[in-house]
């Protein structure tokens, strides 16, 4: 335990040491602890961390090495960001990027199309009948929701935000029909000022959909958004800007179909077991706030390589969990006829 002296020089530190003496500071003696010389250690530490992009939650003493996340993303077309283009709207500027399903999952059309061939349910008799018309429960009637307007009329939707609820979105990543199927959009706020524009953007997107679909947005993305577009004073328009929408929850279909079989539900759970993918080199969750603020601050776009490739990975695992869910429901549906 570290002596009252000590400590009396650690908060004597944090109040008067300035930058200058903290770039000089050498490391503690092998003989003694200096703690004064470690907290001046770490100070520089921090300091280089940030002018290099990296995160800076180590304690005094600890490596500041890279983690494993700041490996390159197997992304061939990524260079600072991956390629996009600045939007300009009535409430400002912000960055915009939209690719193929296929550049990132090539077997995406093909399961869709699959799905869209067998949505409706064949009989014996080669006729196609609906599925049979009943009193449904909620997530049953989610799902059906969900069902009947994909690929043109869903929305599916990933936020990532500076923390907690009721904080700062930075990037919403969406998937939605375009005119070479679907597509990725990813609106990015390049700092803290652009938040209102991508917002702008996405009730733009938003206002031609009529389902959406999430995974714990119920609980978290929707509120988030609605709660930012408060703030924003934006103006909402189409189905989606009602009270009550058409929100499939993916978090809630895929406990009730999968809870007894895996350790948990968590996304990248569902990723790994059910859609038969293991991500490498990911940036962990925990970590994504404050690689956008390192960003933020140093305007080095590294970092945020992995974020775009996290958010992009997220919304496909979604699609795809999505499609088998559906399937499974429409071979229960094959079997009860």
């Amino acid at each position: 335990m570290l002596s009252k002296e000590v400590l009396r020089r650690i908060s004597e530190l944090n109040r008067q040491a300035p930058a200058s003496q903290v770039a000089e500071a050498h490391g503690p003696s092998p003989h003694a602890v200096d703690a004064g010389a470690v907290v001046a250690k770490w100070r520089a530490q921090l300091a280089r961390a940030r002018q290099a992009g990296q995160p800076t939650n180590a304690r005094p003493g600890e490596s500041m090495s890279p983690p494993a996340w700041r490996e390159p993303v197997h992304d061939g077309n990524l260079h600072d960001l991956p390629p996009g283009r600045e939007l300009e709207t009535p409430v400002g500027a912000h960055y915009i990027i939209e690719r193929p399903l296929d550049e990132l999952w090539r077997q995406g059309q093909r399961w869709l199309q699959r799905w869209s061939r067998s949505r409706r349910v064949p009989v014996a008799s080669g006729q196609h009948i609906e599925p049979p018309a009943r009193r449904e429960p909620k997530w049953l009637a989610d799902l059906n929701g969900l069902r009947q307007a994909l690929p043109d009329s869903v929305m599916f939707l990933d936020l990532e935000t500076c923390g907690f609820s009721g904080s700062m979105v930075f990037l919403v990543g969406l998937l939605v029909a375009g005119p070479k199927g679907m597509t990725l959009v990813q609106l990015f706020a390049r700092h803290y000022g652009e938040e209102r524009a991508i917002m702008h953007t996405l009730w733009q997107i938003a206002s031609q959909q009529t389902v959406l679909a999430t995974y714990n947005g119920k609980s978290f993305d929707w509120p988030v958004v609605r709660d930012r577009t408060v703030l924003h004073r934006l103006e909402r328009h189409g189905p989606l800007a009602e009270e009550e929408i058409a929100h499939c929850d993916l978090l809630h279909q895929c406990r009730r179909q999968w809870r007894h079989e895996l350790p948990n539900c968590k996304l990248q759970t569902l990723e790994r077991h059910i859609c038969g993918r293991r991500r490498t080199g990911d940036i962990p969750g925990r970590d994504i706030p404050d690689a956008y603020h390192q960003y933020v601050r140093s305007r080095d776009a590294y970092a945020m390589r992995g974020v775009l490739h996290h958010n992009a990975l997220d919304l496909v695992t979604l699609f795809q969990l999505t499609l088998t869910l559906l399937e499974r429901e429409e071979l229960a549906i094959r079997e009860s006829a």
